[in-house]
């Protein structure tokens, strides 16, 4: 369908003419292609493989949870919103545009630098199943295996062992370790942590002790700032 005062809209023979009066566009149950005009519009995907170009102005692109859309923005300051994992976006026009997710960790989209995102991050955390633990040698040094959330792009930040429990902080201190992160998708590094001496002291004198591990992620196309916390364990270590 295209708003463009042409027949050729709808289904095949037909002969509709969905005018370029309109400004609201939604998809059906098949496999659609939706295209704007110069104006604002708003193109809606629905059901099925979908794909929607906005062309001209400034447009409103929405994917439903119903179906995966290929949206393409155009010229013109675009929106687009409800992006999922499976939907992929062309907001490449060197105007800065917001992209809105329903999903976390989005492939990386074709776009402009200074596209920003909402609810795309996934970001940093640890590459465990359950509660990640973490053996430190007798200078303090301990490994946590972390990955990057989001996919076919790289995850840049920070990652800190912090003692939220006031009865644990009074022991170790409030940061117990630091470390500077940097990791593609589809690696799984070990990060290695020290700790320092009072934190190494008290582990020591617990055997075990639980923390919080704070990371601090940044993702590209589109840029989107996160955290993640979760708690790991800290074991002292072996005699």
């Amino acid at each position: 369908m295209t708003l463009d005062d042409q027949t050729g809209d709808g289904v095949e023979g037909e002969n509709d003419n969905v005018g370029a009066d309109v400004e609201v566009l939604t998809g059906g149950q098949g496999d659609d292609t939706l295209i704007g005009n110069d104006g604002p519009n708003q193109l809606v995907t629905e059901f099925g493989s979908d794909s929607a170009d906005g062309r001209g102005g400034d447009d409103l692109l929405h994917v439903s949870e119903a179906g995966i859309g290929r949206l393409t923005g155009g010229t013109g300051r675009d929106s687009f919103e409800g992006i999922g994992l499976f939907d992929r976006v062309d907001a490449k026009d060197g105007v800065a545009e917001e992209i809105v997710c329903r999903e976390e960790g989005i492939a990386a989209i074709d776009g402009d630098p200074n596209d920003s995102g909402s609810g795309c991050i996934d970001g940093l955390r640890a590459a465990a199943e359950n509660v990640a633990q973490i053996r430190v040698d007798r200078r303090g040094i301990g490994r946590l295996r972390v990955m990057c959330g989001d996919i076919g792009t790289t995850c840049t930040g920070s990652l800190k062992l912090v003692a939220e429990n006031r009865l644990t902080r009074r022991g170790t201190g409030r940061v117990l370790a630091r470390a500077r992160l940097e990791v593609d998708d589809d690696e799984k590094p070990l990060v290695r942590l020290k700790l320092t001496r009072r934190a190494l002291r008290y582990v020591r004198s617990r055997k075990r002790v639980t923390v919080t591990a704070s990371f601090a992620s940044t993702r590209t196309l589109p840029v989107e700032s996160g955290t993640h916390k979760e708690n790991v364990r800290l074991l002292a270590p072996r005699r």
